[in-house]
This record gives structure tokens, C-alpha cells and sequence, in this order.
């Protein structure tokens, strides 16, 4: 095993050596480069160099001042743009060993951000997570990818806050593994507040069976979740912002709902969702939310497909709905918003019912025909006459294996 360390620690630091001029750092924990702790690297980098972390558990915890409480962190970063690249996910794991516990306050793998910290633009590469209370924290604005990190056994995976709302706030999380935590509920895996603009591709979401919250929750501008399987949870996306669109994910046993959103654009393209309460939920009291779902696969569910508060506008077309005990939409009693003046018509259009009578349809809807408070009619004619060929067959799952 030593002579396996060696041998690609010896391929690092070749890789170092030549690259050294192009302002490449390299940090070993025996000490061959001179640089043992990924902070030290980071302390003598400059801005855009690149810093390349070898094989190994790095737990160099150390206080940094902070706006609210000081923080214990393992990466500092202060440059303006740096880029931090492991010798892979499992490799190279930034942490703690032990799970973390509340005594231990915001213990952080990497604090970055333009808060206090003047860090604008931060790439990650190839690391794993484990033990932390989050595994990124990015502040206040600017630009941060992940590609190929791994998170466990963390609070928060990724969270990432903005005041600001500059255009230029952008996030990208891309073949990323999030596992769930055994010992004690994780709350979010990704959670931004005031970012402009996120995008979650070709990752690996997994929470508790019952978790606290969701796997994503997004408070800002635009959102993007593609290619992606979440697994467990209390929800899969909850979401707050103008537009958002899910294209290609899988949703899997989650406790309450796939998808929970308060407003804005909302596009659901060629999803499935499977095991659930109710795949779609429309948590909003003034009807703010603009629906566009197609080829949406919903199976397996205990109260209905789509539920709602205060229905928007949109439509939900060419895709296969379910039923729950009851209903296929469900208007949520318990939290009545207001009714819209202009009792609108939403458009639910060819899709496949799971019958062909048209009174059984008409009995799995909850709307206006029942009760008027609800503010809305659900227009289901036409309807499609057997299952869609090609929606129903396509399967999301196993994106996991992709990422081992």
C-alpha cells in the first residue's frame, strides 16, 4: 500500500515540479513537497494559481474570523480566483473522521466568498467531504464549481449566500456524489439563499429515509437541475425564485414531495417520480407559479400527483399521472390562499390518466367544480387512451453507479 502511495505521490510531484512556473502548488501529507496542510499551500498561493491536494484525510482545522461567530475551517481561501484539485473523491477527503456534533459549532471544510474574505471565483476538483457542518460554505456572491466531489456525513454539502444578488453570482455542481448521513439528519445537501444562478448536473443526491428538509433548496434567480437521481429525504427540490427547470431526474421515495415550489416559472422536462405523497406541490398563496411539465413519468403515489394551494397558470401535457388514495390533483384544505379573480383554466391536456373513462377522471380532480374557493378549473379533455410508449419505459435510475 506504501509502495502505491509513493508511486502516485511521486507522479504529483512530477506533475508539480514541471508545472511549478505556471504557478501550481502541490500539498502531500509526508512532507516530500515541503507543503503538508492544504492551508499553507493556500497561504502562499496567488490569485488564479491552482493548487493540487495528494492522497489522504486532511482535519487541519483552524479559527478564522467571521461576520457573525469565528469559524473552525480546514481551507481559508482569501485570493480572488483559486482552484483546489484532489487526487479524487475518495482519495483526498477534507474533514473530520468522527461525525460532527452540535458542540462543535460551524466546523467547515472550505470557507470562501467575497464576504470578508475577497474570494470572487472558486473551483473545486476531485475531493471528498466528510464529518463537517458544511462542506463549502461560499459567501456572498461571485462564482464556485464542484466537479467530481463527494460529500458524507455532512450537516450541509454546499451552501452558498448572496446579499447582493450581482448578476454575477453563479454556482455549478457538477458530477457530484451526496450521501446520507446515519447517525443524524442532514438538513440540506445543497442550499443557497440570494444566488442568482445555480446548475446541478449529472450528480447523486441520497438523504435519510426521513429527512428534515430536502436534497436541493434554492432562494434566488434561476435554477437548473439535469441528469440528476435523489434518493430519500423530505423532499427533493424546494425552491423560491423567477424560473427553475428539472430536465431528466429521477425522484425517489421521498416522504412528502419531489418537487415543492412558491413561485416563479417552473419547467419539468422527462421526469420521473416514484414513491412519494405527491410528486408536484404548489406552495404558494397567491398563485404566482407559471407550470410547464411535460413528459413527466408519476408513479406510486399516496395522496396525488399535483397538489396545490393556489393554483397558477401553465400546463402539464403528454405525460402519465397517478392516483392516490383518493385524487390525482388535490387542493391542500389545510392551507387555503386566495383565490384567484380571474378563476383561470389549467391546462392538464393529453396526458394518460391511468383510465379511460372520462367520470373517473373528472372524480380524481379536485377544482372549482368542487369547491370554488379553490380559484381554478383543471381542463383534462383530450385525454390520452393508453399509457405514452417511451415515457413510461424510461428509466432514470442508477445515475449512482456513474459516479464510482
Amino acid at each position: 500500500m506504501k509502495a502505491i502511495f509513493l508511486a502516485v505521490l511521486g507522479f504529483w510531484i512530477q506533475g508539480w515540479a514541471v508545472e511549478a512556473l505556471a504557478n501550481t502548488w502541490f500539498v502531500d501529507q509526508i512532507g516530500e513537497s515541503g507543503v503538508v496542510t492544504i492551508q499553507e499551500a493556500v497561504d502562499l498561493a496567488a490569485s488564479g494559481d491552482t493548487i493540487r491536494v495528494g492522497p489522504g484525510f486532511y482535519e487541519d482545522f483552524h479559527q478564522v474570523p467571521a461576520p457573525l461567530e469565528n469559524e473552525n475551517v480546514v481551507v481559508h481561501v482569501t485570493q480572488e480566483e483559486l482552484t483546489l484539485i484532489g487526487a479524487g473523491p475518495h482519495e483526498t477527503t477534507i474533514g473530520q473522521r468522527i461525525d460532527w456534533a452540535g458542540w462543535q459549532g460551524p466546523l467547515r471544510g472550505i470557507l470562501a466568498g467575497s464576504v470578508c474574505f475577497d474570494n470572487q471565483r472558486l473551483n473545486i476538483r476531485d475531493l471528498g467531504f466528510e464529518g463537517v457542518y458544511s462542506g463549502v460554505l461560499f459567501g456572498e456572491g461571485g462564482v464556485f464549481t464542484a466537479n467530481n466531489c463527494r460529500f458524507q456525513r455532512n450537516h450541509t454539502g454546499i451552501a452558498a449566500y448572496s446579499f447582493s444578488f450581482q448578476d454575477a453570482d453563479s454556482a455549478l455542481v457538477q458530477n457530484c456524489v451526496f450521501e446520507p448521513w446515519d447517525d443524524m439528519l442532514s438538513t440540506q445537501h445543497i442550499w443557497t439563499n440570494g444566488w442568482n444562478y445555480l446548475s446541478v448536473k449529472d450528480s447523486f443526491l441520497q438523504m435519510q429515509e426521513i429527512g428534515i428538509t430536502s436534497q436541493i433548496r434554492f432562494e434566488g434567480k434561476s435554477l437548473l437541475v439535469e441528469n440528476c437521481e435523489m434518493v430519500d429525504g423530505r423532499a427533493g427540490i424546494v425552491l423560491a425564485c423567477e424560473d427553475a427547470t428539472t430536465r431528466n431526474v429521477y425522484f425517489n421515495s421521498q416522504e412528502f414531495y419531489g418537487v415543492v415550489t412558491m413561485g416563479g416559472v417552473m419547467t419539468i422536462q422527462n421526469c420521473q417520480v416514484d414513491d412519494t405523497r405527491s410528486a408536484l406541490y404548489e406552495n404558494d398563496y397567491e398563485g404566482r407559479v407559471r407550470w410547464a411539465v411535460s413528459g413527466l413519468t408519476v408513479s406510486n403515489v399516496s395522496e396525488s400527483t399535483l397538489k396545490y394551494i393556489s393554483l397558477g397558470d401553465g400546463y402539464i401535457r403528454n405525460s402519465i399521472l397517478a392516483r392516490g388514495e383518493e385524487l390525482v390533483v388535490k387542493y391542500d384544505l389545510f392551507s387555503k390562499g386566495n383565490k384567484r379573480p380571474d378563476f383561470p383554466t389549467f391546462d392538464m391536456t393529453d396526458n394518460w390518466w391511468g383510465t379511460t373513462n372520462a367520470d373517473s377522471i373528472k372524480a380524481w380532480i379536485y377544482d372549482g367544480v368542487d369547491d370554488v374557493d379553490t380559484g381554478v378549473l383543471i381542463d383534462f379533455e383530450p385525454f390520452k387512451t393508453e399509457p405514452l410508449v417511451g415515457v413510461e419505459e424510461t428509466s432514470l435510475s442508477g445515475f449512482k453507479d456513474l459516479f464510482r
